[in-house]
Parts: structure tokens; sequence; C-alpha cells
């Protein structure tokens, strides 16, 4: 039953030519992750469902022949914020002629460790010290499962794949939570 409303849903926009539709959960390769099938059945230009990322990993696009997005984000309240705020947005920003958020580039405060193969999303603290620098602290309680950490963060540390071990002091990208730099305002 929900496979169906779903449909008419996706169906429903696309007659309302709608620029954006955007979902939350079923969409990783669970029992009821119905979304990528679905999805497939319509008339697309192209599509992703996954990326070598942590938090978000299950995150899809499709981009339908009337040329309608979708992103279907991941349940996972955290893996689901670092998709809105790393692909959604920037899409969202890029389709209203507004420039991209640049990072603010901070020191690691302390070393820090991920897998490899995984760009992470880290939630932290970007601090401006008195003599002038700017340094990145890792929040404690990083699994995607895990609010406390991101409601402590007022920022999101880029740690890119092909490297596995952050020396402290290292240079690491930091992006603001909501996509407008609030750290240049006070």
């Amino acid at each position: 039953m929900i496979i169906q409303f779903f449909k008419k849903e996706i169906s429903k926009n696309m007659k309302a030519k709608s620029d954006l539709v955007i979902t939350s959960g079923a969409v990783s390769a669970g029992k009821f992750d119905f979304i990528p099938n679905v999805v497939k059945q319509f008339k697309l230009k192209s599509m992703f469902k996954g990326v070598n990322i942590r938090p978000g990993k299950p995150i899809m696009f499709a981009k339908f022949k009337n040329n309608m997005c979708f992103f279907g984000l991941p349940g996972n309240p955290i893996s689901s914020a670092a998709c809105f705020r790393f692909f959604v947005l920037p899409h969202i920003f890029n389709s209203l002629g507004t420039s991209s958020e640049k990072p603010v580039v901070a020191k690691l405060r302390f070393k820090f460790q991920k897998k490899k193969n995984f760009t992470r999303f880290i939630k932290g603290k970007l601090i401006f010290t008195k003599n002038g620098d700017t340094e990145f602290d890792v929040n404690k309680g990083q699994e995607s499962y895990k609010i406390g950490s991101f409601t402590k963060s007022n920022a999101w540390g880029v740690f890119r794949d092909g490297v596995s071990n952050f020396k402290k002091g290292a240079r690491v990208e930091c992006y603001s939570l909501s996509g407008i730099n609030e750290f240049l305002l006070d």
C-alpha cells in the first residue's frame, strides 16, 4: 500500500512540475527499502545510489526526464543531516544561482583516525583562538545514531578519502551547519 502511495506522489509531483522532491528513509538495502525500485520505474536522465561517505552512504539521487530532481536521504537522523548539508543544500544553492559556501580551513586540535576509503563528515567545534588561529575539535560520539554530539557542534569537518591518519595540526576543511557560514556573523 505504501509503495503505491509513494508512486502516486512521485507522479503528482511530476505533473505539478516540481523542481525537487526529498524523502528520508527507505533507500538502503533492507527489506523495507522500496524507494530505489519505485524510482527506477520512471523515465530517468540519471541516477546514483550510495557513495563512499560516512555518515550517509545510502543516499540516492535521480533526475527525471522532466528535470525534476529527487533526493532520497537515509533514515538515520545524522546521516540525513549530513546528506542534506552536503548534497541537497549545494544543489538548491546552485539552482538559485547562489555561490557555494567556502570552507574555513582549520588546524586539527587532536589527531584523528578513520577508514581510508571513505570521506567522513565529522561533527565538531570550530574554535577561533585569541592568537588568531582557527582550530577544529572533533566531538566525542561520532556514531551516526548519536545526536548529542551534533547538538554540541557548530561545524562539520570534512576528512577526505585516501587518508586514514590525520595528525594534530593537520588542515581540515570546515563547513557551517547551515550552509550560510555563520562563523563570520558575530
